[in-house]
């Protein structure tokens, strides 16, 4: 589950977040729109396999040492702070 906030903490409905990782040597997006409370869930995401978030475009590249990683059968809730520009 991610949960999308601004920087006074309120939920920020209608954000698309994506996971993008690299299957068996092929780009991969994980992409899911939050709700009105700010949430949002992706399911059935690989395990041991490094999620990079991105609030940017598709092809920006994120830095691997914002990636995330699953054990199998791990649930886990990210919270990303979307700051004012």
């Amino acid at each position: 589950r991610i949960e999308v906030v601004d920087a006074s903490e309120a939920a920020v409905g209608d954000v698309e977040i994506t996971l993008q990782t690299s299957l068996n040597g092929y780009a991969t997006t994980f992409t899911a729109s939050t709700n009105s409370r700010g949430e949002a869930t992706l399911r059935r995401l690989p395990a041991n396999t490094p999620l990079v978030p991105s609030a940017g475009e598709l092809n920006a590249v994120p830095a691997l040492f914002d990636a995330i990683t699953l054990e199998p059968g791990e649930e886990r809730t990210v919270n990303f702070k979307l700051s004012p520009q």
